[in-house]
């Protein structure tokens, strides 16, 4: 394990600053338009402009990645998001703040994308397991760490743009500087959503559902812990805490998904999820301790599910189709995604904080409701046809090349190959 980290912790340090700023933005924008008194539908539609950038980026990053390359590309987008956050302060108008959200997620799904491909590249077939994980840990850690750098300085000030800024910039130095020659990201292509749907109708809704949930709580998050009366500090745990709470159970979860029928360990979570929110509607005035153990067990509950969905998709398909099902699924995630803060932010404006939990609880229901609609007609997967739990990313479908299961071989780029071989040749004349 040590060797691979080596062989790759400078592409991983990238991950984790990228983490820590997006992790932060998050936090950062929803303490801010709260505290400046935006209304709750307007951060709500900032929050969805972040996901409609993002969904987009995946669609047309690749092609901005196949024309320029990974270095070029990866500084690009570094360097936009990097002056996209210097920029909401110069211009704190929403509208404007909404466009460069917009914009940041075209940016992310770009870095995530050239990121994924290069581990992916860096990665051999006996190591791309112990790659994976080492990547999961870095965004984890990246993502769940950056709310509580807003703590550095007044969310009211520039100085905490200034340093989001910063970390953006200095992810891309690991990558400029990379002596690695540039991937190839392949063809991945999509499921058309009807195709993976008529697959697996479970996996396309709870992917749209947790969608709904997963962007509701990183946009609105904030504004709720804020409304309820938690400090500046508070808020931060807040949201570092339902990261922590899904990072914690992943593997257990996943794992008993591998001994029973995925689709009842989603109804309890689902239940659980559910039943969490309903507690967080009665306790807006409880200690803040409750409230950050609540909303750990909020993020224990809902956060492994886009992971138990892909795998429940993936024991219905060929391996050499995991790709192409991980992008159909992100698709559906970042539809719901997008749509998602602005329903709840709608929720919140009827009954107040509390509307964001009372929104989650109505979609999770929801989701239960289908999914035990769908048992009465689909027997489950025999375990021997079970591909086993792997822990999906909701970043790029390219990290579904990581996946052990699926075939797979490394596409090196031709012209740095040529490059090489001359230079070799050169040496021994």
């Amino acid at each position: 394990m040590l060797k691979v980290f080596f062989s790759i912790s400078a592409l991983l340090s990238g991950v984790v600053f990228l983490g820590l700023a997006n992790g932060m933005f998050f936090t950062l924008l929803g303490i801010r338009m709260s505290n400046d008194g935006v209304s709750d539908a307007m951060i709500g539609i900032v929050g969805s402009a972040y996901f409609a950038g993002m969904l987009s980026g995946t669609v047309f990053c690749p092609r901005v990645i196949g024309r320029v390359r990974h270095i070029r590309a990866f500084t690009v987008f570094a360097a936009v998001s990097a002056a996209a956050a210097l920029l909401h302060p110069l211009f704190p108008v929403v509208w404007v703040w909404a466009i460069l959200r917009a914009v940041m997620g075209f940016a992310m799904a770009g870095l995530f994308m050239v990121s994924e491909s290069w581990l992916q590249f860096k990665a051999t077939n006996e190591t791309r397991g112990r790659t994976f994980a080492l990547y999961i840990l870095a965004h984890t850690a990246g993502v769940g760490l950056g709310p509580l750098l807003v703590n550095l300085a007044d969310p009211a000030g520039y100085e905490l743009f200034a340093i989001a800024s910063i970390l953006f910039s200095i992810a891309l130095l690991p990558v400029a500087l990379t002596s690695t020659g540039n991937p190839e990201l392949g063809e991945s292509g999509r499921f058309g959503i009807r195709d993976l749907f008529a697959i697996s109708p479970v996996a396309v809704v709870g992917s749209f559902v947790i969608g709904l949930v997963i962007g509701a709580l990183a946009s609105l998050g904030p504004v709720y812990a804020d409304r309820i009366g938690l400090s500046a500090v508070a808020i931060t745990l807040f949201m570092t805490a339902m990261r922590v709470g899904g990072f914690a159970v992943q593997y257990p979860v996943g794992s008993l998904s591998d001994r029973f029928d995925r689709r009842h360990i989603m109804v309890a979570l689902a239940l659980v999820t559910a039943a969490v929110s309903f507690v967080f509607v009665g306790v807006g005035d409880a200690a803040p301790v409750t409230i950050l153990l609540l909303i750990c067990l909020f993020g224990a509950a809902s956060q492994p599910l886009y992971s138990l969905v892909v795998a429940h998709a993936n024991d219905h398909v060929e391996p050499d189709q995991f790709v192409a099902t991980s992008a159909g699924l992100l698709f559906a995630y970042g539809v719901g995604a997008s749509v998602g803060p602005i329903i709840a932010a709608a929720a919140m404006g009827w009954f107040g904080a509390a509307g964001l939990f009372l929104y989650t609880a109505a979609v999770v229901l929801g989701f239960c409701a289908f999914i035990v609609h769908r048992m009465r007609r689909r027997a489950p997967v025999p375990s021997e046809r079970k591909r086993g739990f792997v822990w999906s990313v909701r970043n790029s479908p390219v990290a579904a090349l990581f996946d052990p299961r699926a075939p797979w071989e490394k596409v090196a780029d031709p012209e740095r190959q040529k490059i090489e071989r001359d230079l070799e040749n050169l040496r021994w004349r």
